[in-house]
């Protein structure tokens, strides 16, 4: 086995990085396991804690994410990514929206120039209703990275503010650009579906 003749020390890296493997082969479960036991043997691990939090995020354990992130935090209460990803697991998977708020408020303190956490900043305002600053923080984060995801949220935030040819430019260039992200899916199903129909159309067979 490899792992018998890795440094210790370089195991961890090696574990996450198998773990990887079966996560793109589609063996969500089998990397969950894996990254399980490794932090049995490795319980100081920050890196494998993380991938396992990530993981049991994408398997619907979001109680197994929200005490992971809130461990790897006991240890670094100032990692901007560890809170962006706990607030934003709350934002999205409890109504706990105030409390999520807190964690991504001080995640965007420490790094306001990160995109994944201006998303979260401002998909946590749109939950709250506070529309104009969600799309002024949106809109951020999408010129920072045009990534699908940031796409889905700031389109419905334009869509709900009824700026409906802003969020269907936003959405079609995404769509261009990564046609399988679930998330911009299932956002445009909900309120545009006829957009889908037309990229299919256009799409060469």
């Amino acid at each position: 086995m490899v792992l018998n003749r890795t440094h210790r020390e370089d195991i961890p890296e090696q574990i996450a990085a198998i773990s990887q493997i079966h996560e793109e082969n589609g063996n969500t479960h089998l990397s969950y396991e894996l990254l399980s036991e490794a932090l049995l043997l490795f319980p100081d691990s920050d890196a494998l804690r993380y991938q396992k939090a990530l993981l049991a995020d994408a398997l619907g354990q979001w109680d197994v994410t929200e005490s992971e992130l809130k461990t790897l935090l006991e240890k670094d209460p100032e990692n901007p990514q560890y809170l962006n990803a706990l607030g934003y697991t709350l934002l999205v998977r409890t109504q706990r929206i105030d409390e999520a708020m807190i964690y991504i408020e001080s995640a965007y303190e420490k790094a306001d120039s990160d995109p994944a956490i201006i998303d979260s900043l401002g998909w946590g305002f749109f939950l709250k209703g506070e529309l104009e600053q969600s799309s002024y923080y949106l809109k951020k984060a999408w010129s920072i990275l045009p990534d699908a995801e940031i796409a889905a949220h700031y389109g419905e935030s334009l869509w709900k503010q009824r700026h409906y040819k802003e969020a269907l430019e936003i959405w079609k260039t995404a769509l261009e650009a990564s046609p399988d992200t679930p998330l911009l899916l299932d956002t445009i199903k909900r309120l545009s579906p006829s957009l889908l129909e037309e990229s299919q159309q256009d799409t060469p067979s």
